[in-house]
């Protein structure tokens, strides 16, 4: 056992409400209410073996985002847990996240590569496929492949 991490964490798009517009997306009809955020209460235990890190995060989400009137059905889509391995080898960073929701089999898988570059920039790549990748389309079904620089690990 490397860690215990108990905290609580608050996700957020920045956007208010857009009063008046309509939107129309591919999987739902949204009167116009580009707001998300997302509030929990999280567990998050973390174990080392040699050069293999495995985080496994449980949360739970405070009243207002199951009830509120922004994302309501938010934990259909990205669930209740995850569980993440991060391999180290030698300067090489190798991580594989999974995390969804056992009861609608919605959820999301994550791999990353990053190898440092210079003092504090690495360089970065990003494989994503499955629900959450962002809050504003938490319930659209996204693949995507990233590549760039990252400024921590």
């Amino acid at each position: 056992m490397k860690s215990i991490k108990v905290a609580l964490a608050h996700r957020s798009n920045g956007q208010g409400t857009n009063e008046g517009k309509v939107i129309v997306t591919n999987q739902n009809y949204n009167t116009g209410n580009q707001s998300r955020s997302m509030n929990t209460f999280y567990t998050e235990f973390s174990f080392q073996h040699d050069t293999l890190v495995t985080e496994f995060k449980i949360w739970i989400p405070f009243y207002e985002t199951i009830h509120g009137t922004d994302n309501p059905d938010i934990m259909e889509y990205i669930g209740y847990t995850s569980l993440k391995f991060n391999y180290f080898l030698q300067k090489h960073m190798f991580t594989l996240m999974g995390r969804g929701n056992i009861e609608t089999g919605n959820g999301a898988v994550e791999a990353t590569y990053s190898y440092p570059l210079i003092k504090d920039t690495y360089f970065y790549t990003k494989a994503f496929t499955g629900y959450g990748e962002s809050l504003i389309d938490y319930n659209n079904y996204v693949t995507k492949f990233s590549i760039g620089f990252s400024f921590s690990r």
